[in-house]
């Protein structure tokens, strides 16, 4: 068995880690989780839009948290500071269900790619759309640092560390 998840880190705007480092995990709940040699804490999030692959342009992705005190106060901090966020790919292997539960032990298999975004602005809505269940959740715009059309962020400064490898071919639409 294997599944993706994300493991995201709050950076400063720019870029470096924050005097009290803000790393989390959604799929290992109630547990902090090494790795590459820092530590993520959980905490609920999805991440929408597709970052499972290198490449994305347009960058454009969404965080959604539960609607709650700390979700709100983090994400609505994040967009006023304009801090970056990088958000990890990995790819988690499952062993056969072992505890009593009959969940799979999951570990991490392999790093897959980052991504380096801008908390473009903040956000609520009621309920997600597609889902059955009727929840409210806060969101947190996420922009590509090299899109700032499509974001409302200012442009900025960016240094190679911050933004990556650029694609090798492609072009430039205006």
């Amino acid at each position: 068995m294997i599944t993706i998840t994300h493991y995201i880190e709050f950076l400063s705007s720019a870029g470096a880690t924050l005097p009290i480092p803000q790393r989390y995990q959604p799929y290992f709940i109630g547990e902090s989780r090494t790795f590459d040699g820092l530590t993520y804490n959980f905490s609920p999030f999805s991440i929408a839009g597709d970052i499972s692959t290198d490449g994305n342009e347009s960058g454009d992705y969404e965080l959604l948290a539960p609607a709650n005190v700390i979700s709100s106060a983090k994400l609505w901090q994040a967009s006023e500071d304009l801090r970056l966020i990088k958000i990890s790919t990995i790819l988690l292997a499952g062993s056969p269900p072992s505890d009593v539960n009959g969940f799979p032990t999951w570990t991490e298999l392999s790093f897959l790619s980052s991504t380096i975004c801008v908390c473009d602005s903040f956000g609520y809505t009621d309920s997600i759309p597609g889902e059955e269940d009727q929840y409210s959740v806060v969101t947190l715009k996420l922009t590509n640092p090299l899109n700032f059309v499509a974001g409302t962020a200012p442009t900025r400064r960016l240094t190679a560390a911050q933004v990556g490898p650029l694609p090798s071919s492609g072009g430039i639409t205006f």
